[in-house]
């Protein structure tokens, strides 16, 4: 038990220090930040896949607010922003809340917004909010494949 306990504990450390991305099993793939059982995101050629994120926040404006925020301060690691998204997944665990998330998720797009869909959904530890993205890199952005 002690040794499980010490991995995860440098594990955790290790995730939490942004070591940057790591090259993964498949040639030309990168991950950010990878923990235990996930990444942050993967790369993949000129593609950032995002894991799901949420909010901790008592209110949906709160909670978008929040995973939008840590969304957008993941893809500027990469080199990109939320504008670079193309596909965006909203699971909300009451889809009487997506009125009130559309404004706030739109005030993250300067340009086009990506494809989007929303779903309801019970979500771990009781959050309100989770949206996950696939975003296109721009060239030179790190990990992205040069054009």
């Amino acid at each position: 038990m002690p040794t499980f306990a010490l991995t995860l504990a440098l594990a955790l450390v290790v995730s939490a220090s942004g070591q940057g991305l790591v090259e993964g099993p498949v040639a030309g793939r990168y991950a950010l930040d990878p923990a235990p059982n996930y990444s942050e995101a993967v790369v993949a050629g000129n593609l950032a896949f995002l894991s799901g994120t949420g909010g901790d926040a008592e209110t949906i404006e709160e909670a978008v607010m929040q995973t939008m925020m840590s969304l957008n301060d993941t893809l500027a690691t990469l080199g990109a922003s939320v504008d670079n998204a193309v596909s965006a997944r909203v699971f909300l665990s009451n889809i009487s809340n997506w009125a009130a998330m559309n404004p706030v998720y739109r005030s993250f797009f300067t340009g086009s917004r990506p494809a989007r869909t929303a779903i309801q959904a019970e979500l771990v530890g009781g959050g309100l909010v989770e949206i996950d993205m696939i975003a296109v890199l721009p060239n030179g952005a790190p990990g992205a494949a040069s054009a």
